[in-house]
């Protein structure tokens, strides 16, 4: 549940800059593939949210 609620922190933190959330957004990604695991904050997102940082980090 703590891990939980300071990866939402972390999200809400970084949401207020949209660098920082692309940033935030590619380690997750590469922890994942890495890792070889689902990136769990990522799969926490709205789909809209999702979708549109999809595309603005030219992955759709």
């Amino acid at each position: 549940m703590k891990e939980s609620q300071k990866a939402l922190k972390d999200l809400q933190h970084a949401m207020k800059d949209s660098q920082a959330m692309k940033e935030f957004i590619q380690v997750e990604l590469c922890n994942s593939v890495l890792l070889k695991r689902k990136p769990r904050s990522l799969s926490r997102l709205p789909l809209q949210l999702v979708t549109y940082l999809d595309a603005s980090l030219g992955l759709a």
